[in-house]
């Protein structure tokens, strides 16, 4: 399958458009690596991890693509549910 079903999986399918707003810092301690060894995709992960402890996300990182959905790359559904984080005002409990 490529999409989901559930209420956030549906969103998924035009997030990528949605322009980034004000939305509330998620408190987390993400260690810093070297980036070097890393593959786009988990750039893209920690890049937008990262903005989201800060509470702002620059338009650059938002205008960046994910990547396609598919259901056996957990990573780029990680980075679409972060990127939609970043466009939700008021998330559901679920994004929250």
């Amino acid at each position: 399958p490529k999409s989901f079903s559930g209420p956030i999986g549906q969103q998924l399918t035009c997030y990528e458009k949605l322009p980034v707003v004000d939305y509330g810092p998620i408190d987390c301690s993400i260690p810093d690596i070297d980036r070097n060894f890393w593959s786009k995709d988990e750039q893209y992960l920690m890049d937008i991890s990262n903005e989201i402890t800060l509470g702002n996300c620059p338009e650059d990182l938002a205008n960046q693509d994910p990547g396609p959905l598919f259901h056996s790359r957990w990573l780029t559904a990680a980075n679409q549910v972060l990127r939609l984080y970043v466009s939700s005002s008021d998330p559901s409990g679920n994004l929250n």
